[in-house]
């Protein structure tokens, strides 16, 4: 008698297709090929065009007329009204800007090596700063350098920020360190520092440079000569000649 019970092997599930089935499995299917365009441009995305600043302009804050209401000049009101020294008299904070900003100093200008750069094919590229060395009075710059001071006498490498502080400070002392100073350049090197300054780079704005009243150059610049119109003194440095001083220099021009 055969048994109806059916084998506890038929209860098995299995999840893919048994040993020897004729059955295939699907086969995932089959991408297209990319078409070869060769080289033909990809057209990318449209972006939007991203908005660019221009650069500021120079402003001449000497020169420049504030209107009434604006922002500045509500400001300068503000300024006039609540600060100690602003509140002083005209003759008054005159005096005291002489005494903090004049004194006699020479401001030589300089130009500093950062670093000596990366070698490339034109060889080392280095890196320049301007710097400036302020010597107090009697001091004779053109035998010193700031590593090389005589005893009892140091060079400060900055002179002050007290023009920076508002609008109004900067209008009323943005020439007092020329005309009450002496100013150099850097004797060591061949070519005059100031017009590498002033006229190269244009570091150095025209009423600053015109308020400059006694000048140390080391080669003679007609440019920066011509351009100082108020000078008083000229001194000029060379490797073989010592320094000359032409005092009254507006009755020789």
């Amino acid at each position: 008698m055969v048994s109806t019970r059916r084998s506890s092997a038929t209860k098995l599930k299995f999840t893919g297709v048994p040993y020897g089935s004729k059955r295939a499995a699907r086969k995932p299917p089959k991408r297209k090929a990319k078409q070869n365009l060769g080289n033909a441009p990809v057209q990318k995305p449209l972006q939007k065009p991203v908005k660019r600043c221009a650069p500021p302009a120079t402003v001449d804050i000497i020169s420049k007329y504030i209107p009434e209401g604006c922002k500045e000049a509500k400001t300068w009101a503000r300024n006039a009204r609540e600060s100690p020294l602003l509140r002083l008299p005209a003759e008054l904070r005159m005096k005291i800007y002489e005494y903090v900003l004049g004194g006699g100093n020479t401001i030589r200008i300089e130009q500093v090596m950062l670093d000596c750069g990366t070698a490339g094919e034109l060889g080392l590229t280095p890196t320049f700063a301007w710097g400036c060395s302020v010597f107090p009075p009697g001091t004779d710059h053109y035998n010193i350098t700031p590593n090389h001071m005589p005893c009892g006498v140091q060079a400060a490498r900055s002179f002050t920020l007290l023009n920076g502080v508002c609008r109004q400070l900067y209008k009323e002392t943005a020439t007092l360190p020329y005309i009450l100073n002496k100013w150099a350049d850097d004797y060591v090197l061949s070519w005059s520092v100031l017009y590498q300054y002033s006229f190269v780079e244009k570091r150095l704005p025209p009423p600053q440079r015109r308020a400059i009243r006694t000048l140390f150059s080391a080669r003679s610049s007609n440019q920066i000569i011509s351009s100082s119109k108020d000078l008083e003194s000229i001194g000029i440095q060379s490797q073989h000649i010592m320094a000359f001083i032409f005092s009254n220099y507006q009755s020789l021009s």
